[in-house]
């Protein structure tokens, strides 16, 4: 069936790179990041909706398949989004140590980065 939400999946594969490039910059982490981190949140959450009208229009008993697997994608992702939103708190908090983002963008890049393995064992 391919892939059938690729537009989250090409959002999660920005945010891969996006924290490639805040590794590069560390520990400054600019406003202008996290500007940029909490539109592309937004725009996760968004499509995470949509797929989630695409979901609901999937008749069970015709594509059990399809709705099984569209199933553990949009559990991934509102556990992704969780770890997103999250971290967008602790950016914008003056309060949280780099330490801790520092831990949390290591969970979150390693959460994107076996997402597939999380997919196959512990969400489906």
């Amino acid at each position: 069936m391919g892939d059938p939400l690729p537009e989250l999946h090409a959002i999660e594969l920005t945010f891969l790179s996006m924290i490639s490039e805040l590794y590069e910059d560390y520990p400054d982490i600019s406003d202008e990041f996290v500007f940029k981190f909490s539109l592309k949140t937004a725009e996760y959450s968004k499509e995470l909706n949509n797929s989630l009208k695409i979901y609901a229009k999937i008749d069970y008993f015709k594509n059990q398949t399809a709705k099984v697997e569209m199933k553990t994608l949009i559990k991934f992702a509102y556990d992704l989004l969780s770890l997103l939103l999250s971290l967008i708190k602790n950016f914008e908090s003056n309060s949280s140590s780099k330490e801790k983002i520092e831990s949390q963008i290591e969970i979150l890049y390693d959460f994107i980065d076996r997402k597939q393995k999380l997919i196959s064992t512990t969400y489906h």
